[in-house]
């Protein structure tokens, strides 16, 4: 009975003031649930580059957002043609848990979806500017 509360600790950002320091209690948490469990394998700490951390520098998150699977294709013609698989598209799947807009969203999930977006372009709007 004690597991529980302790997988649940992480999603409560105020729990680990030491690591943000000055800032409120408000931080957005991400705790995937089957989304590392994937394409490529599953989330492992023996492996860290198939998280992303709270100790991760902005440079570190933005290597792995921009090394994650997509769902896009191999060139941008047959994405264009095809457009992407959005079931598999890790980038995209953490998008839609970060993203405040719900029209920026669906917007994004149609032009993607059909090919008029490419992977790099939401790879970007995900990643640390």
């Amino acid at each position: 009975m004690g597991f529980p509360p302790v997988q649940a600790a992480p999603s409560f950002a105020s729990s680990f003031q030491h690591l943000f320091p000055g800032k409120d209690n408000n931080l957005r948490c991400l705790i995937p649930c089957a989304i590392d469990q994937g394409v490529n394998g599953k989330m492992s700490a023996s492996n860290p580059n198939s998280a992303i951390y709270v100790t991760d520098t902005t440079k570190d998150i933005k290597k792995k957002v921009n090394s994650a699977f997509s769902g896009g294709k191999d060139n941008s013609t047959e994405q264009e043609n095809a457009g992407a698989d959005l079931e598999v598209d890790i980038p995209f799947k953490y998008l839609s848990f970060f993203l405040d807009d719900a029209a920026e969203l669906e917007h994004i999930k149609k032009e993607y979806g059909e090919g008029r977006m490419l992977s790099g372009a939401v790879k970007q709007l995900l990643g640390p500017s």
